[in-house]
């Protein structure tokens, strides 16, 4: 048996095992860099989405809200100072108070309609305006005089026919937020809501 190996040992070329065995390490080599590649961009696309979702708002957002209501629900006790923690939360509820939409009512307005004949046509309108955050209320406020003037004016030109339909309330309504934004800018108004409407 020991004379049967030692014969077929010495039968292959010493030359032709290193060969076969330095294919065999190209190869191992060659493996472990695809598979070196095929990691590396893996791990690098992980990455990638991860910061775009964590960008895009998508990924730690939920927590921070579920944060922020966490510490709304706390309420300091007693005695207790204020803290950093304070201070992160007033800074949440000035964002909060940034966006929060909010609604001002500027009363009703009755005018006569623009008519042709002897009949008069009478318009009675009680309109609520919708602004995000207290500087745009700030500035309806303050200029709430010449807002109603600017819409009475409006109003007063109009006919019947033009307040006909869902289209002429919508026309109606774009007309008077292009008013009034005009008025109180660089504040806006995003909306302006009906209250009641009634041609007569």
């Amino acid at each position: 048996m020991a004379d049967a190996k030692k014969s077929t040992e010495e039968k292959i070329p010493e030359g032709a095992e290193g060969a076969e065995g330095g294919e065999a390490g190209d190869i191992k080599k060659a493996a472990k860099k695809k598979l070196f590649i095929i990691i590396g961009g893996v791990v690098f696309l992980l990455i990638a989405v991860g910061a775009g979702l964590f960008f895009g708002g998508v990924l730690g957002g939920k927590k921070d809200a579920a944060k922020q209501e966490h510490a709304e629900g706390e309420k300091p006790a007693e005695g207790e100072k204020h803290g950093e923690g304070e201070k992160t939360e007033e800074g949440a509820k000035d964002g909060e108070a940034k966006n929060k939409k909010l609604y001002l009512n500027i009363g009703e307005f009755l005018v006569n309609l623009n008519v042709s004949g002897k009949q008069a046509s009478f318009l009675k309108m009680s309109t609520t305006l919708e602004v995000i955050g207290e500087e745009n209320k700030k500035a309806i406020e303050e200029n709430l005089p010449r807002i109603k003037d600017t819409l009475q004016v409006y109003l007063r030109e109009l006919r019947a026919e033009d307040l006909k339909g869902s289209a002429g309330v919508f026309r109606l309504r774009e007309a008077l937020l292009l008013r009034v934004n005009k008025v109180i800018a660089p504040a806006q108004v995003s909306d302006i809501l009906f209250e009641e409407l009634i041609v007569q």
